[in-house]
């Protein structure tokens, strides 16, 4: 984990891990407000950190641009933008949605806004359901 991650996980320890979108370190006067700008001005994009992780400002509308930063695939083709293989593969990245994607089931999870971009999401749906069947154990 990166040291600008690192600290997430003493936050609300040892319940909780906050999303650095929500974290202070990360915004604007923050430590790592920085975070993301630099590669993202490199790739025509201007907007703040706290913008990447949230999928807002001038990302909200923009699922594909939004995916591609916090994955740090934005610098390739967009039609690589859906390949999972090369997601965190370098920094800056949002690894706090790695982490998710690294521990879940599948490999599937919701670590950002649009993390379903490229059918990354645990979503499921159904458009005619007759039932659900839910089993829990461990």
């Amino acid at each position: 984990m990166p040291a600008e991650f690192k600290h997430l996980a003493q936050v609300q320890a040892p319940y909780r891990i906050p999303a650095p979108g929500s974290d202070a370190d990360f915004r604007a006067g923050g430590q790592y407000a920085n975070y993301f700008t630099g590669y993202a001005s490199s790739v025509g994009v201007s907007a703040s950190t706290q913008d990447i992780f949230g999928c807002a400002g001038p990302l909200a509308n923009d699922p594909g641009h939004c995916s591609a930063l916090n994955r740090h695939v934005a610098q390739l083709p967009e039609s690589q933008w859906s390949t999972p293989s090369l997601y965190y593969q370098a920094a800056p990245a949002n690894y706090y949605a790695r982490f998710w994607h690294d521990h879940a089931i599948t490999k599937l999870a919701y670590g950002f806004p649009y993390d379903d971009y490229a059918g990354q999401s645990s979503f499921i749906s159904h458009g005619n359901p007759q039932y659900l069947l839910v089993a829990v154990g461990w």
